[in-house]
């Protein structure tokens, strides 16, 4: 792991075997975070420090972290903004753990995946979210 606060070099850092897609500023900025917010991450740990930066002391990060059964254990509207990487598709129970961070979304609360892959899109549609659109290493969906 890089050092906390050391953004500029984590940004070069991989995710999941990948070369990051663009910065970690770069990505932060297209989450458009704001103080207060609660969001939550799930195997994005290139991107907590920059997350807990931005919704500031008000706000708060909550890691996603599935069990055996693909229950993260979220309590339902209680998030902002999800942000998940791709290899969330590789977890046991993906679809599982997927419609638990869909019931954590509030109503148009949304979730930015990490990806260089677009063709999961499909996935995310099946559990429920609905596309919003295509950025550099990210795929944004929000609840309806």
């Amino acid at each position: 792991m890089f050092p906390v606060g050391n953004l500029r070099y984590a940004s070069r850092m991989p995710f999941w075997g990948q070369p990051a897609p663009i910065s970690i500023n770069q990505t932060l900025a297209v989450l458009h975070l704001s103080p207060g917010q609660v969001v939550g991450a799930a195997l994005v740990p290139e991107l907590e420090t920059g997350i807990a930066a931005a919704v500031g002391p008000r706000g708060r990060l909550v890691r996603i972290e599935p069990d055996t059964e693909g229950d993260p254990h979220l309590q339902v509207a209680s998030l902002h903004t999800a942000v998940v990487s791709d290899a969330v598709l590789r977890l046991p129970f993906p679809e599982r753990t997927l419609a638990h961070i869909r019931s954590a979304l509030r109503p148009e609360g949304h979730l930015f995946v990490r990806t260089n892959d677009s063709s999961i899109e499909s996935r995310f549609d099946a559990a429920g979210f609905d596309f919003v659109a295509r950025h550099p290493g990210l795929l944004e969906f929000v609840r309806p």
